[in-house]
């Protein structure tokens, strides 16, 4: 697969991150790429190329790519861990058999953080709502482990709903993300994505939810050097899963960390932690 033409444009209303994929060795059509923000939201948006890589190895993988050539230069540490993700997720299901070759167009580079703040992706379900607290609860304001952002995705055309269903869960979305961002004193990004066009929802749940999330966050790394995914499960109920301890931290690069979050709070002790 080759990355390419990775551009951010203006478009009305907003700004767009949008780069071409092609496919070497599947039989399938171009597929373009985008993350769009709403033009309040556009600080710290950019054309980060390690975004990108985590959006499609995966699904690249998983569609029998024997490489995934970057136009640009990707972060050295993000390739290193990238590394330690594809070999858990060969042990899960070595069906998927070996991932694809990294390559790029430029010689990778370790990047500096630049972001200032901290982030958390925000679904409003009680996993997310359990770290904004917890967070909240255990580190000052001005510290830069502060939540200080609550990330809200729009997938577009979800898996298995109609357009109006999708505008409708995103109009909710959106809602609940502001209340939950004014309550806890946050700023609220709402991000739309077609990224889940990449795969079927097996494939999204099983192996890949959390690294879509995190390439999210990479377009966003001049605003945000570390961005929290809060857990599902706890350790005894773990098992193989596309957000996990053992993936989720290595999505992270040498100007963006990545923390898989609450796993030592049981779902009862979430719901007692956010309606405190």
């Amino acid at each position: 697969m080759l990355i390419q033409d990775l551009q951010l444009t203006n478009r009305e209303g907003g700004l767009r991150l949008e780069a071409g994929l092609h496919h070497e060795d599947s039989d399938r059509e171009p597929f373009s790429l985008f993350v769009e923000v709403g033009e309040s939201s556009g600080r710290g948006f950019w054309e980060d190329p390690n975004g990108f890589l985590l959006a499609a190895l995966f699904p690249a993988w998983n569609r029998g790519e024997k490489r995934v050539r970057l136009e640009g230069a990707p972060c050295p540490v993000l390739l290193g861990n990238l590394k330690a993700a594809c070999d858990t997720l060969q042990h899960w299901y070595p069906e998927l058999g070996d991932p694809p070759v990294v390559e790029s167009t430029s010689a990778p580079r370790a990047l500096n953080p630049v972001g200032n703040e901290a982030a958390a992706f925000l679904s409003c379900g009680i996993d997310s709502l359990a770290t904004v607290r917890a967070n909240k609860l255990a580190v000052a304001g001005d510290h830069p482990l502060s939540i200080k952002i609550g990330i809200a995705i729009d997938y577009e055309r979800p898996h298995g709903i109609t357009e109006k269903e999708e505008r409708n869960r995103a109009a909710h979305r959106r809602t609940a993300a502001e209340q939950v961002c004014r309550d806890a004193g946050m700023t609220p990004l709402v991000v739309k994505t077609n990224i889940l066009r990449m795969s079927d929802g097996y494939f999204f749940d099983y192996k890949w939810h959390a690294a879509a999330m995190s390439a999210v966050a990479y377009c966003v790394s001049r605003r945000c050097h570390k961005v929290y995914i809060a857990s599902s499960y706890t350790i005894p109920q773990l098992r193989p899963w596309g957000s996990h301890p053992l993936l989720d931290p290595y999505y992270s690069s040498a100007h963006l960390s990545v923390e898989h979050h609450g796993i030592e709070m049981t779902r009862m002790e979430k719901i007692g932690r956010a309606h405190v």
